[in-house]
């Protein structure tokens, strides 16, 4: 056998295009849920407003004064733009709604104008005469886009009018945009709501903010109420509706207030539902849709099953999904009392598969991300220290002041007023561990203050230890009880860190202090007696580690990223009452190969923690139990099995690849356990993810990166294949590829690669 030493990468070897979705081409049955496939829609959304060309829509507040008329020519050459006029001086403002701003922010709001007189518009932030901006208008110019930017005070409206105090009409307006950002981009049309924007940009996306489906997940940190189902590709049944375009006025039953006229189901008057009843199969997920064609004024809703949902007041396409409960489902629209509106197109189709819901919003995991290896910063709001994380004396954080390490302008400006002068101190509680080490960093940038410290609390890092810096410099001043470093990294920005072990751990006490001070000597906690003083700030972190390593940006636990690393997405389950359903997943007793990308964080607090819980036989998949590290599984008669798989918590890749009475485990992409003894199961019942089937105990706390449930058995290369698939989603490639040596015999004609973790490939 001729061993020629080739590193081959398995991944290049083997994965061609693939995704787990070919595993389902036998129609067996099973699920793939992938919550990094909602990851290519979470910045598409960046012009905050929704109808930003109908200004004659409610969701624009116009003075009394003022009124809006449509159809004019628009900068594309439509006819979208609408005609801006007073009656009198008084009451002539257009503002967007309350709320759509966060106090403390940056943001820029701006607007195409074209002059019909020559005139001023006052582009405002309510309450905050400071950002007003007055621009000229002439009738020479044309369109033109105008802006304000602005950092929001707690009015939380902004808004635009004519200056000139003249009435009549004055210009024409077209395509508002708000963003967060200190210049404006590109205009962005939300020409309805923003869900109904979204999921017109994103036909395929596969999570959901409820468990039916109206509000999609368009951002980290909202929950997860509908998880879609992609082992069958989010195909569409067939159409279940009769005569859904009205093309005659029959097989609907009509409540008060509807007719049905030329095509067109219409509602006036008094509150009422039209409803129709097909048969369904209980369980299945079916979406149900309608076309507001016109909308005067009232309240709009999709019926199902005695169930009303509201659907946003304007035209366009609205839909939701629903569950049935039994082999019937009744359906419809509801206008309530006094409304005014007209559909079209009603259907309903089966999304196919098998798709994981929570109706209780309590319960819902929240959509997240993290670097690919995990999460090293222990800090929330490592760059926002005007957050309430971070407790200010005799300070002022001005956000957003300057161009940061990053090359964005997220640095902030420190100014000291003299006194007991704290830059920020981190006051959130952190449980640090006794006699670990842990590094304490910042970036600073010198303005006219030379010296700032890094401290913290006495209790954690004892009482004489500081470190204080020279960020005119860049030199290291004076330091005690610790091992500090600073290091240059361009355009006059310094990392300053500090290497020290926590000798009595606290949980309420202040990590870190970044301390303004007189001179190099000044010792921890010393005053700043000149006022005036400041400094650019940038990029805490604090972290279990020797030297500080690559800067991790965490807003929250649940929203941390890196530069040049890649993210990870997952759902974040918390332990306590969070859990999904599987729906309609069934199977007679077959095989099951099953693969999870997960971490855990509740590995050694006591009870079984179930990673999927299957009613019918019964099959449970453990992710531990109350033996630390232990990986298993439950099945009748067999009961329980499980082997020591070391780090309960790590990040992994756990595959089981359960066959009749021949059951293998494999963590990483490496055969781990074994036995003779399974016995299979049919799928059914209740089933549940990320707890025990009775939805009441064995609740799993952590990351669901990826799963997989197929009710076959699958070949080596399948299982390889999806092993480096989910390993991809979790951020695990290098764990779970290795690096293979190929060895050859020509005269056997025999090639056999084999990983560096164990597996052969």
């Amino acid at each position: 056998m001729l061993n020629l030493g080739m590193n081959l990468q398995r991944l290049a070897a083997k994965q061609v295009e693939f995704t787990p979705a070919s595993l389902f081409n036998k129609g067996e049955a099973g699920v793939w849920y992938d919550p990094s496939a909602a990851s290519g829609s979470l910045d598409w959304r960046k012009n905050l407003l929704e109808y930003t060309e109908q200004f004659d829509n409610s969701y624009w507040t116009k003075g009394g004064s003022t009124s809006v008329s449509a159809g004019e020519v628009d900068p594309n050459g439509g006819s979208t733009a609408f005609k801006y006029n007073i009656s009198t001086p008084t009451g002539r403002n257009v503002d967007i709604p309350d709320n759509v701003i966060t106090s403390g922010k940056t943001y820029t709001f701006s607007l195409y104008v074209k002059a019909i007189t020559n005139t001023i518009i006052k582009l405002r932030q309510s309450g905050n005469a400071a950002f007003d901006e007055d621009v000229s208008i002439t009738t020479a110019q044309g369109w033109q886009r105008i802006s304000l930017t602005f950092t929001a005070n707690s009015v939380l409206r902004v808004g635009f009018y004519d200056v000139s105090g003249s009435t009549g009409d004055r210009f024409y307006i077209w395509g508002a945009q708000l963003e967060e950002a200190s210049t404006a981009s590109s205009y962005q049309p939300i020409l309805s709501t923003f869900e109904n924007a979204f999921k017109t940009a994103f036909p395929s996306h596969t999570l959901y903010q409820d468990s039916q489906g109206v509000t999609p997940v368009t951002a980290v940190g909202q929950p997860v109420g509908l998880m879609l189902d992609k082992s069958e590709g989010l195909t569409q049944g067939p159409e279940l509706v009769t005569n859904g375009d009205f093309a005659t006025d029959s097989d609907w039953t009509k409540g008060t207030g509807w007719t049905i006229t030329n095509g067109i189901a219409s509602h006036s008057g008094s509150g009422g539902t039209i409803l129709q009843t097909q048969s369904v199969t209980a369980g299945k997920l079916y979406e149900i849709s309608f076309d507001v064609t016109s909308y005067t004024n009232g309240g709009i809703a999709i019926y199902a099953d005695g169930t009303y949902t509201n659907v946003s007041y304007s035209e366009g396409h609205k839909s939701l999904f629903y569950v049935a409960g039994d082999g019937s489902l009744t359906f419809g629209a509801y206008g309530n009392g006094g409304s005014l509106f007209s559909i079209d197109n009603i259907s309903v189709k089966e999304i196919q598969g098998s798709h994981a819901t929570q109706p209780t919003s309590t319960k819902r995991p929240i959509y997240a991300r993290h670097p690919e290896g995990g999460i090293r910063n222990l800090l929330n709001y490592s760059e926002q220290f005007n957050d309430n994380a971070w407790s200010r004396q005799n300070t002022t954080i001005t956000a957003n002041s300057a161009i940061g390490p990053n090359g964005k302008s997220t640095a902030a400006l420190a100014v000291y007023s003299g006194g007991n002068s704290f830059s920020a101190v981190y006051g959130t509680g952190l449980s640090l561990v006794t006699g670990v080490t842990y590094v304490r960093s910042v970036y600073a940038k010198y303005v006219n203050q030379q010296y700032l410290q890094i401290s913290g609390s006495a209790t954690l890092w004892s009482s004489s230890a500081y470190a204080n810096f020279d960020i005119q410099n860049g030199t290291l001043a004076s330091y005690s009880g610790c091992s500090p470093t600073i290091e240059s990294v361009g355009n006059g920005w310094y990392r300053l860190s500090v290497k020290q072990a926590v000798i009595s751990s606290e949980s309420s006490s202040a990590p870190l202090s970044i301390v303004a001070v007189d001179s190099s000597s000044s010792t921890r906690h010393a005053n700043l007696t000149a006022t005036n003083k400041s400094a650019y700030i940038w990029g805490a972190q604090l972290e279990e580690a020797t030297e500080a390593s690559n800067y991790q940006k965490r807003v929250t636990g649940i929203d941390v990223t890196e530069s040049g690393v890649g993210e990870v997405y997952y759902l974040k389950f918390d332990g306590v009452d969070d859990g999904m359903f599987i729906n309609n997943l069934t199977s007679a007793s077959t095989p099951l190969t099953a693969l999870f990308g997960y971490s855990a964080t509740n590995a050694e607090s006591g009870d079984d923690k179930y990673l999927v819980d299957i009613e019918s036989g019964r099959l449970a998949l453990f992710a531990m139990t109350n033996v630390t590290g232990e990986i298993g599984y439950y099945n009748v008669p067999e009961g329980y099995v499980g082997f020591d798989a070391g780090d309960a918590n790590a990040i992994k890749v756990l595959t089981y690849d359960l066959l009749e009475n021949d059951a293998k485990i494999r963590i990483d992409g490496t055969q781990e356990y074994s036995n003779t003894n399974f016995h299979r199961q049919p799928l059914g019942g209740t089933i549940s993810l990320f707890e025990r089937h009775a939805n009441s105990q064995g609740r799993l706390a952590g990351n669901m990166y990826q799963t997989i449930l197929r009710a076959a058995e699958s070949t080596d290369e399948e299982i390889a294949k999806t092993e480096t698939y989910v390993a991809n989603k979790t951020g695990l490639k290098a764990q779970v590829d290795g690096i293979a040596t190929l060895d050859l015999n020509f005269g056997a004609n025999l090639y056999t690669a084999k990983n560096s973790n164990g597996g052969v490939i």
